[in-house]
């Protein structure tokens, strides 16, 4: 069962690439990573079928993991612990380093 909506999604990924220890979402090597919704997807995000949560991003090159934690857990309410995965670190002086394919959190399909 899915406990996330639409506009909770879209929120959260907002706030996540917000966060300047987030350099972007990350749909992963493969592209699949991504909560799917109608008619567009929003990489980075996968709600499993029991509406546990994974949150896949590339770190910011200058950040450290416990910001990035922290980071996520200012962003996700707290009645939810989302798994975190860090699937890359940026390179450094871009924002747009790594080759994932994760670009904009409202990616149509």
């Amino acid at each position: 069962m899915n406990h996330w909506s639409e506009e909770e999604l879209d929120g959260l990924a907002t706030r996540l690439t917000k966060s300047e220890a987030i350099a972007q979402l990350s749909a992963g090597p493969a592209g699949t990573i991504a909560a799917y919704l109608p008619g567009r997807r929003i990489p980075g995000l996968r709600v499993l079928p029991d509406g546990q949560l994974e949150i896949h991003v590339v770190m910011a090159s200058d950040t450290s993991v416990g910001d990035v934690e922290g980071a996520v857990r200012r962003a996700v309410d707290g009645d939810h612990e989302p798994r975190l995965f860090i699937d890359d670190v940026e390179v450094p002086g871009g924002r747009n380093g790594p080759s994932h394919n994760s670009t904009n959190h409202r990616e149509e399909s």
